[in-house]
This record gives C-alpha cells, structure tokens and sequence, in this order.
C-alpha cells in the first residue's frame, strides 16, 4: 500500500466491490479492496480440479444492449465484456414424468406463441401475461439506478394502466397466473419454471418482480466471454490497493482529521473516509464493533425455509453437443412440480430423494464460451456442465450442520465418511437422471465432483449455504432489503444483498451506483 488513508476502503472483492472500487478509481479516488478469500473475485472465478476448469459465477444474462441499464453501467466503468448469443430457444424444459418438452424461445413473443399454440383455448390470458409483462419491463427500464420503491409505485401511478399493474404489484404469483390469468396448471407449470432457481414457495413470491425477471431473461439472452474471470481480470484498476487473505476489522477514528474509519489488519492500521461493505450484512458485526443497529439482525429473507443450492459439475470425453446436450441450458423436471416444491413437508426429505425429485436445472456453458474447453484440459475432457437444484437448508441434509467438521475424520470429531457417503449417493441419483435424458452420458463422463450447501458456506463465507442469491419476496425485493446508507455516516453497504435485487446484471449496476455517489 503505498498510503494507509484511503476515500474508501471495500470489504469484498466480488462483481459489485470490483466495480464500486473500479468507478472510484476513475475518478481519482484512492481506493484499497480487503477480500478474506486468498483470491479476488467472491463467487465469480472459475475454479479447476484434476485439470477440469469450471467457470461457477456467471451463466447467462440478458438486455445488454445499449441503452439498457448493463451496457450503461459496463460503459461508465469503462467495461467492454465480448457478448456470445444464445441460440434462440435458449432453455429447453424435459418433463421426465410425461416425457414432454418445451422450448423456451427469445424474443419474448416467440415464446408466447408457442405457449398459445399449447393451450390454443388460453389465448386470451396468455395474451394479457404477455402485455402485463411487457409494460412493467418498459417501466423499469425507463428508470435510473438504483432505483427506490418510490420511484417505482411513482412510474406505476404514471402508467396508463396503472390499476391493472397496481393489482399484479399486490399480488403473488400463484394468486395472479391461477385467479388473475386463470391458467392451467400445465401452463402455469411452464410458466412460473424460471422461479425454481430462486427457491420460493409461488405463494411468496411477487408476481410483479417475477414478472420483471422473467420478462428479463427474453431480452437477447447472452454468455459473456470468459465468464466470471472475464469479470473478475477487467474489473481490475492499476490504482486501487487490492489485499487478499485478510480478516481486517472496522472500528470507528476517533482522530477524525484522519478519516472516520480505522481499519484493522495483520500489516498494520489502515484509515478511511468511507466503508463499503459487500458480503452478506448479517455478517457485519463478525468483523467489526460497530453496530448497524435494526440492520445487524436483518431478517434477508421472509420465506420460512430458505433453499440452498447444490450444483454438481460434470467433465466428458466428447463436445457436450456430440452428447445429445443442445446450445441452450435444459431443465429436467422430476415428480415436484412449482407448487408443492417448496412446502412446508420438504425440510425432511433427504438429499439424495430430492435430488431424484426435485427440477434439475442442467447448464451448458462450455457450448457457448470457447474459453470453457482449453487444450490443458486433463482427463480427456471436452466439454464441461454444471446441474443444480434446490434444497431445504433446514434438514439435517448431509450429515454434519458444522461446516469446519465436514471434512474432518470421524476419529477426531469430524463427519467426513459421512459427508462423502451422501455427496456420491446425490451425485449417482443426479447421473441416473441425465443420463436417462441423454443416454451418451454414460459412456463419455470422465470426472464428477458436488458443491453441497456446506461447501458454499465455507468457501464462500455464505451464511444462507447458498451459492446464489437468496428467496425474494414483495417484501425483500422493495421493503426489507437494505439500502447504500447505514445509520453510520461513511459507512455504506452494497452488492446482491441490497436493493433491488440480486443477480448478475443487479449487482454490477450496485456497485457502479454507490461508486458514482462515494465520487461525487
């Protein structure tokens, strides 16, 4: 460090600390980024194991074209992130029970058109889901960023149709496709299939915000090149003091001639004008002694029993596509369906029962991004896929509720055998349904591996044991959800924990954001 006062000082390196630091920086702000991780990055990098690179932060996003908020934002921070279509129908859903599928096709018409031609006699509501949508995307993309609730109850009052989206606002998004649209359940099936990944009961869930999502990912869905560690390498400013493998802890000054803040670390004291905190406000107090008064005990999630995602990552010998795997992300739907996925009876079900279950949602990015296959690839791997479901956190689901214990042997207090009995016997019912799916599976995977719940909390310091976002409800996407400002003066928060929402695009826009208003 080549000074120890800095204008700000950001705990967190992930998509929305790099960022915020990045936008400071360009402005001529001294900056210096803390991460507790020995890397940069927060869930963004790849990570390789046995010579098998897999790229775990970013998918897919969509509206990156200009004029929408993420190409605004990449153009302020002076980003330029190569863009690699999806193909048109960009998400293909199996029901492995009926033995059906349906296309999910971009632009968002083509995808009302084949819902119609379906359910030929629910044209009427499918038309009216399809205009219901397109007019409350039109009104938040008209707003700034980061927008507030009252920006958006002011925008729906403006509307034309203002009582018509005013009732969707109120409602959840089982009251609004069943009362509201009056649908089928097949079609509500196929409908509310992109909240899966979200983890919330659709009785919780905003049919306003789903909506707003949903319409989203119709918007010229794309890959970026290199993924996360795209972001992760670019967001990197030659000014800013980045510091890894530190556990600092943040302290009021009372010398105030040299900044508000003092910073703990293991080199010495570092002072600042300003904290960012990026990870999970729940975690705050951990490393600090300030407090954030109604925010330390901040309840992020109104749903009674959070989900926690499990992803398995999968190598082959042979390209995906040669393996019968399209260039779109699949979803393999089991015997739980939307309504009854998330009830209250799933916190008993044991992981490898809901991983025969439970929608299995089958990424395959390594189709799309050239720099997911390279020639360094050991085990003979060509291609390279990732499937994920949801599970009920609350289960004792993998034998051990302490994460510091998961890897440790049973001779010394630990639950190890037990850990790796679970994770192979998931990992079996997973393959036994891809392959029933794509049966060249079974002669060309070369390597496995499973990233439970227990893993996020301990590489990722997720205290939800989530490696994604958390379940939103009406009240967390607008009310409860904390804002930039703290009670403390200086003290700011930001990232996917923040208003509006969480999500890729979301979080690079919090970053940008706080990063202009700490530039000012």
């Amino acid at each position: 460090m080549t000074t120890n006062l800095f204008d700000a000082i950001i705990f967190g390196s992930g998509l929305s600390g790099l960022a915020c630091a990045r936008k400071m920086a360009l402005s001529g702000k001294s900056v210096c980024v803390i991460e507790r991780s020995d890397q940069l990055g927060g869930h963004l990098p790849s990570f390789e194991r046995k010579g098998v690179r897999f790229e775990v932060g970013i998918h897919y996003i969509a509206a990156t074209d200009p004029g929408n908020l993420f190409a605004k934002a990449c153009s302020e921070i002076k980003l330029s992130p190569e863009i690699i279509p999806l193909d048109t129908a960009f998400e293909k859903m199996h029901n492995e029970g009926l033995g059906v599928s349906f296309q999910m096709r971009s632009p968002f018409h083509l995808y009302i058109q084949d819902l119609i031609r379906d359910f030929p006699e629910q044209e009427k509501p499918l038309k009216q889901f399809e205009q219901d949508a397109n007019d409350l995307w039109a009104i938040a993309n008209k707003l700034s960023f980061p927008f507030t609730k009252i920006n958006l109850i002011v925008a729906l009052f403006r509307s034309r149709n203002r009582i018509r989206l005013l009732r969707i606002a109120t409602s959840s998004l089982k009251h609004y496709l069943k009362n509201i649209l009056q649908l089928p359940p097949p079609a509500i099936e196929i409908i509310s299939l992109q909240h899966l990944l979200i983890g919330v009961n659709p009785k919780q869930l905003s049919a306003a915000i789903y909506l707003l999502v949903h319409r989203y990912y119709f918007e010229k869905p794309c890959f970026i090149k290199g993924g996360g560690d795209f972001f992760t390498k670019s967001l990197l400013h030659p000014s800013v003091s980045y510091v890894t493998g530190e556990n600092a802890k943040i302290y009021r000054n009372r010398k105030k001639e040299n900044g508000r803040f003092r910073i703990e670390t293991a080199q010495g004291d570092i002072f600042a004008h300003n904290v960012v905190w990026t990870p999970d406000p729940r975690l705050f107090q951990e490393s600090s002694n300030i407090s954030l008064g109604t925010i330390k005990n901040i309840q992020l999630s109104r749903v009674k029993e959070p989900h926690a995602l499990v992803i398995a990552y999968f190598a082959t010998t042979q390209p995906l596509n040669e393996v019968g795997m399209e260039n779109c992300n699949h979803w393999l739907m089991g015997t739980l369906n939307s309504e009854n996925c998330y009830g209250e009876e799933t916190a008993s079900v044991n992981p490898t029962d809901w991983a025969s279950r439970a929608p299995l949602y089958v990424s395959t990015g390594s189709l799309r991004d050239p720099l997911a296959i390279t020639t360094s690839h050991s085990q003979g791997a060509q291609g390279v896929f990732q499937a994920m479901f949801l599970l009920p956190t609350k289960a004792e689901i993998w034998g051990v509720s302490d994460s510091k214990k998961y890897k440790v042997s049973e001779s010394r207090g630990g639950h190890a055998e037990t850990y790796r009995s679970h994770k192979t016997m998931v990992l079996a019912a997973i393959k036994k349904r891809l392959i029933n799916e794509f049966p060249l599976l079974e002669t060309t995977l070369c390597w496995e591996d499973l990233a439970t719940p227990l893993t996020h909390e301990r590489y990722l310091f997720s205290r939800s044991r989530n490696g994604y976002g958390y379940a939103p409800t009406v009240a967390d996407f607008i009310l409860w959800r904390p804002s930039y400002k703290t009670p403390v003066p200086g003290l700011y928060l930001c990232g996917a924990h923040i208003k509006p929402a969480h999500g890729i695009a979301t979080t690079l826009l919090n970053g940008v954001g706080l990063g202009s208003i700490l530039s000012e």
